[in-house]
Protein backbone atom coordinates (compact mmCIF):
# COMPACT_ATOMS: atom_id res chain seq x y z
CA UNK A 1 0.00 0.00 0.00
CA UNK A 2 2.68 2.30 0.90
CA UNK A 3 4.48 1.63 -2.81
CA UNK A 4 1.39 2.62 -4.62
CA UNK A 5 1.27 6.16 -2.39
CA UNK A 6 4.77 6.56 -3.44
CA UNK A 7 3.91 6.18 -7.36
CA UNK A 8 1.20 8.49 -6.88
CA UNK A 9 3.18 10.90 -5.45
CA UNK A 10 5.92 10.92 -7.93
CA UNK A 11 3.46 10.90 -10.75
CA UNK A 12 1.63 13.94 -9.08
CA UNK A 13 4.60 15.84 -9.07
CA UNK A 14 5.64 14.71 -12.10
CA UNK A 15 2.76 15.89 -13.18
CA UNK A 16 3.17 19.57 -11.95
CA UNK A 17 6.61 19.72 -12.76
CA UNK A 18 5.15 19.15 -16.49
CA UNK A 19 2.26 21.92 -16.12
CA UNK A 20 5.08 24.18 -14.95
CA UNK A 21 7.29 24.00 -17.98
CA UNK A 22 4.75 23.79 -21.02
CA UNK A 23 2.95 26.97 -20.02
CA UNK A 24 2.22 29.03 -23.20
CA UNK A 25 4.59 31.74 -23.73
CA UNK A 26 3.29 35.04 -25.57
CA UNK A 27 3.96 35.21 -28.94
CA UNK A 28 3.94 37.72 -31.12
CA UNK A 29 2.70 37.51 -35.27
CA UNK A 30 1.95 39.71 -37.64
CA UNK A 31 -1.06 39.86 -37.42
CA UNK A 32 -0.98 40.63 -33.73
CA UNK A 33 1.15 43.27 -34.09
CA UNK A 34 -0.83 45.24 -36.82
CA UNK A 35 -3.85 45.28 -34.38
CA UNK A 36 -1.50 47.84 -31.88
CA UNK A 37 -2.53 51.19 -32.54
CA UNK A 38 -0.54 54.16 -31.70
CA UNK A 39 -1.81 55.95 -28.33
CA UNK A 40 -1.87 52.18 -26.70
CA UNK A 41 -0.25 52.17 -22.98
CA UNK A 42 3.31 50.77 -22.45
CA UNK A 43 1.76 48.35 -20.31
CA UNK A 44 -1.21 47.06 -22.69
CA UNK A 45 1.86 45.84 -24.94
CA UNK A 46 3.99 44.36 -22.41
CA UNK A 47 0.35 42.45 -21.01
CA UNK A 48 -0.03 41.42 -24.70
CA UNK A 49 3.13 40.39 -25.46
CA UNK A 50 5.49 39.66 -22.34
CA UNK A 51 8.64 41.09 -21.93
CA UNK A 52 10.50 42.44 -25.05
CA UNK A 53 13.57 40.44 -26.67
CA UNK A 54 15.37 44.07 -25.45
CA UNK A 55 14.37 47.84 -24.35
CA UNK A 56 16.35 50.64 -25.34
CA UNK A 57 16.24 54.19 -24.82
CA UNK A 58 17.02 56.62 -27.70
CA UNK A 59 18.21 60.18 -27.07
CA UNK A 60 14.91 61.85 -27.56
CA UNK A 61 13.87 59.89 -24.63
CA UNK A 62 11.42 57.23 -26.38
CA UNK A 63 11.86 53.54 -25.26
CA UNK A 64 12.49 51.21 -28.18
CA UNK A 65 10.99 47.49 -27.53
CA UNK A 66 12.01 45.00 -30.02
CA UNK A 67 10.45 41.56 -30.71
CA UNK A 68 11.35 38.60 -32.88
CA UNK A 69 9.46 36.18 -34.36
CA UNK A 70 11.35 33.23 -35.63
CA UNK A 71 10.13 30.94 -38.41
CA UNK A 72 11.46 27.15 -38.31
CA UNK A 73 11.58 24.28 -40.51
CA UNK A 74 13.23 20.78 -39.07
CA UNK A 75 14.62 22.48 -36.02
CA UNK A 76 16.21 25.38 -37.76
CA UNK A 77 15.40 28.86 -38.13
CA UNK A 78 15.10 29.92 -41.43
CA UNK A 79 13.46 33.45 -41.08
CA UNK A 80 12.66 35.91 -38.25
CA UNK A 81 10.58 39.37 -37.92
CA UNK A 82 11.39 41.87 -35.65
CA UNK A 83 8.83 44.11 -34.49
CA UNK A 84 9.48 47.33 -32.63
CA UNK A 85 7.76 49.64 -30.61
CA UNK A 86 8.29 53.26 -29.85
CA UNK A 87 7.15 54.49 -26.51
CA UNK A 88 7.16 57.89 -25.44
CA UNK A 89 5.52 58.76 -22.19
CA UNK A 90 4.25 55.71 -21.55
CA UNK A 91 2.20 55.17 -25.20
CA UNK A 92 2.79 53.77 -28.20
CA UNK A 93 3.80 56.60 -30.42
CA UNK A 94 4.95 54.26 -33.85
CA UNK A 95 5.72 51.22 -34.41
CA UNK A 96 7.85 49.44 -37.70
CA UNK A 97 8.22 45.76 -38.76
CA UNK A 98 11.29 43.92 -40.72
CA UNK A 99 12.74 41.03 -41.39
CA UNK A 100 16.29 42.33 -41.06
CA UNK A 101 17.65 43.39 -37.91
CA UNK A 102 18.33 46.89 -37.06
CA UNK A 103 21.65 47.71 -38.02
CA UNK A 104 24.28 48.24 -35.23
CA UNK A 105 24.76 51.89 -34.75
CA UNK A 106 28.62 52.08 -34.26
CA UNK A 107 30.70 54.90 -34.06
CA UNK A 108 34.04 54.86 -36.29
CA UNK A 109 35.76 56.36 -33.93
CA UNK A 110 35.38 53.52 -31.57
CA UNK A 111 36.91 51.03 -34.33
Amino acid sequence: MKIFRTNWLWLFLLFGAVSCATRSAKVITMKSYLQVENGETREQVLQQFGEPFSIEMNDSGVEVFTYIERFFMNGEVYDSRYYYFYIKDGKVIGKVATSEPAPLQINSDDL
